[in-house]
């Protein structure tokens, strides 16, 4: 579903504005005024590899997981219920009120570990365990991207401010 709906903010932009006004006036407003934000910065680095990487980011925190919920000493969780720990993680990563969900992830996941049958105790350690593993694919990328792909932070930056004033400096 995701993808589908990301497909059409990208391939069908006139439909997709065309939805986004049937919303009432003030929330209709501001999400036609991200879509089109979001719309104009897509040239700017979207494309099929940087899918591919944000798709072995994904599945490389997932493996992670994996692998660290095995050797952690507590419960050997199967495919499925890493998914499901992984997806509660990300939750918890996501939909939180403290920077970094820093007590809301370990939060979730405890939780979670404990109703696969691990002590609250081993769960507490287990999801601050998690936290670093699932950051361990995030940062290889991250290094990948900087000394490999040339990422250049006052280029990009530069970028956005000619962007944020209406302008392309590739025009």
């Amino acid at each position: 579903i995701l993808v589908a709906v990301l497909s059409l903010f990208i391939l069908k932009p006139e439909l997709t504005r065309s939805i986004i006004r049937m919303f009432p006036k003030g929330i209709g407003e501001w999400l036609l005024k991200a879509y089109d934000h979001f719309y104009d910065g897509l040239h700017l680095g979207f494309g099929i590899w940087q899918l591919f990487l944000t798709g072995v980011v994904w599945l490389g925190a997932l493996f992670a997981y994996w692998i660290f919920l095995q050797l952690d000493g507590s419960v050997a969780l199967g495919w499925n219920s890493v998914l499901i720990v992984y997806l509660v993680a990300t939750l918890g990563l996501t939909v939180t009120v403290t920077p970094g969900g820093l007590g809301t992830f370990e939060a979730v996941v405890s939780a979670v570990l404990v109703a696969y049958g691990y002590t609250w105790e081993s769960a507490f350690l287990s999801s601050i365990g998690l936290r670093i593993a699932g950051t361990l694919p995030i940062a290889v990328l991250a290094l990948y991207t900087i000394f490999i792909d040339g990422f250049d932070l006052f280029g990009a930056m530069k970028m956005k401010s000619l962007l944020s004033e209406g302008r392309d400096e590739r025009q």
